[in-house]
């Protein structure tokens, strides 16, 4: 149903607060991360066992990932490079994959495939399937593991799971090792997480262990240590399975945290508080390893990662938007600053890309990077609003049996078939006379639908999906749009409302009661994402001065009291009339 609820339009007056949800949400708690170095330190016991056995293996005590840092998967891999180019996730698109080289040349890759947690191997990219980008979507049921040349465009499937609906159903992709893509999943129905690992050419897929249900503690946080031992987390602690004995071990005991890297025999580790922590990997010789408590604002997140034996920490505040990026040696001495009001960063082949917050020191709709070696100031890659305009061509993808496959045809006849379930019921309501209203019908009861509603396809955002504008004699009704392909309400008026939308793109919404003497408005503009986001609103009451006689107007907007002059002069340069009529009729549908 409509996100504007009913109870709203029954209130006389009322100043709302701004709620403006993010746009790109950062980095996940829960991860697993990792670094990309090798470092091989073996004990004096196992020196032992080795010399007296040839046959057994020295250990590699860091955590690997062939594909990307895994200190980059906490941050759902959004970055991979191949040869010159780089590839991104763009948060101004939907999270669709970009791809810059270094002259600045920027190419959408495609307008179907969503990928997060990304690796690279060998010109593909391995990726989790999602559904436009990192927005959450319960009635998604396509969690599986991708591979997606660079080079031709050819998209596969590599995995077959099953997933049902609901907020446990996910699959989180952590590491590619040796040649296997190792993920956790849940399928969202029995409660069940699986720790598995499957190929890169979709075969040989092995389920490793299984957490029951009741014993899992969100993301596993799988990470892969000398390509036989398989760590990570659950209620009973932190965990080892060994994939040749295929015996689990739990390791530390009662042993929890946010996200973690196994770097030269140590473990690194978060909370929830603003510290980087370490121990060995039986949890003893506990250390703080930086301390971020005095920073000035209380961080509820801390990313970090490790490269060429240097520790990089974010600290963050998603309530403030705050996050401060520093460098340091990896036992936490030497600490550098970097930047200031970070949101998130990534580093790949050798750079750190990071991006601001939104309404901080730095536009956030720009991709910024800072190079490691030469210690460069930091600089602007790729703006993402320009991106999205000025990208060449997508690459085509050629379909394989497995890949998925989105239309493309885009016309208005390609939004007759997804409006189709809207389309259909008002028709009906028409044809019959007969309106069945139920929580699931797209009829709203405060209008019997009849000859004189028509319909448009407008894109209100320009993110490439239409939404469904039904009006009546000019007046609009309905908006819809589409979420995962299927028709979604975002707005209704009742008998005393007035929508409209502006040229801009505003969505205006107004409410007159009390005989005329009070006002509502609410602004609001879709995100990239197709989700109303209030911009403003405000409200007007009048009343009579009883020595006078004459009216006295009660003003405000958002959260504060204005004058009727200052309330009228928003009022209006958010109202007028509306943009769109509508030019198909719902019986007779395409004429005009």
């Amino acid at each position: 149903m409509s996100i504007i609820m009913r109870a709203k339009k029954s209130l006389i007056f009322a100043i709302c607060i701004l709620s403006v949800g993010l746009l790109f949400t950062g980095c996940k708690p829960g991860r697993n991360t990792d670094s990309d170095e090798v470092i091989e330190e073996t004990s004096e016991k196992e020196t032992k066992k080795q010399v007296s056995d040839k046959k057994s293996k020295k250990l590699k005590s860091t955590a690997v990932n062939d594909g990307n840092l895994v200190g980059n998967m906490v941050c759902y891999g959004r970055m991979v490079n191949n040869k010159d180019s780089f590839y991104f996730r763009n948060p101004k698109d939907q999270e669709r994959i970009y791809s810059v080289d270094m002259s600045g040349n920027v190419r959408r890759i495609s307008g179907d495939i969503f990928m997060k947690d990304m690796h690279i191997l060998n010109g593909n990219i391995y990726y989790a399937n999602t559904n436009i980008g990192d927005q959450k979507d319960t009635n998604f049921t396509d969690h599986n593991l991708y591979r997606y040349s660079v080079n031709t465009g050819e998209n596969t499937k590599l995995t077959n799971l099953d997933f049902g609906v609901g907020d446990d159903s996910w699959l989180s992709f952590e590491s590619l090792v040796d040649n296997y893509c190792y993920f956790s999943y849940s399928n969202g129905q029995d409660g069940i997480y699986h720790i598995c690992r499957v190929d890169i050419s979709g075969q040989n897929f092995a389920e490793l262990f299984t957490i029951p249900s009741g014993h899992n503690v969100g993301n596993p946080n799988v990470s892969v240590v000398d390509k036989r031992y398989v760590y990570f987390l659950s209620k009973e602690g932190f965990n080892c399975y060994d994939m040749e004995s295929k015996q689990n071990t739990v390791v530390i005991p009662g042993f929890d945290c946010q996200n973690y890297i196994i770097y030269n025999g140590t473990l690194y580790y978060t909370e929830t508080d603003p510290y980087l922590r370490s121990s060995d990997l039986k949890g003893e010789n506990q250390k703080i390893v930086y301390d971020g408590s005095g920073l000035g604002f209380k961080a509820d997140s801390v990313q970090f990662n490790i490269y060429e034996n240097t520790l990089y920490v974010l600290e963050k505040s998603y309530s403030q938007r705050m996050g401060s990026l520093k460098k340091m040696d990896i036992d936490g001495s030497n600490v550098v600053d970097i930047a200031e009001d970070i949101n998130w960063f990534n580093i790949v082949s050798g750079n750190v890309f990071l991006r601001y917050w939104d309404g901080k020191s730095r536009p956030d709709t720009e991709l910024y990077t800072y190079n490691i070696a030469a210690n460069t100031p930091i600089g602007q890659m790729v703006n993402f609003d320009a991106a999205v305009a000025n990208a060449k061509p997508e690459i085509s993808t050629p379909v394989t049996q497995n890949a998925q496959s989105v239309g493309s045809e885009k016309d208005d006849n390609y939004y007759e078939r997804m409006y189709a379930p809207v389309i259909n019921e008002y028709m009906n309501a028409i044809l019959s006379g007969n309106m069945e209203y139920s929580e699931t019908s797209y009829l709203e009861s405060d209008f019997y639908p009849t000859y004189e509603f028509q319909y448009a396809f407008i894109d209100l955002n320009s993110n490439g999906i239409k939404e469904m504008i039904v009006t009546e004699n000019g007046d609009i009704n309905c908006i819809y749009t589409l979420k995962n392909g299927v028709p979604y309400t975002l707005i209704y008026r009742t008998f005393v409302d007035h929508i409209k939308v502006k040229k801009d793109d505003y969505i205006f919404l107004s409410h007159t009661g009390n005989g005329g003497k009070a006002r509502q408005f609410y602004v609001y503009k879709l995100d990239n994402n197709d989700n109303m986001i209030e911009v403003s609103s405000g409200g007007l009451h009048w009343e009579v001065d009883m020595s006078t006689g004459e009216g006295v107007a009660e003003c405000g907007i958002d959260d504060r009291e204005v004058s009727l002059s200052e309330y009228e002069a928003i009022d209006s340069k958010y109202d007028g009339d509306s943009s769109i009529v509508g030019i198909y009729v719902f019986a007779t549908s395409h004429e005009q």
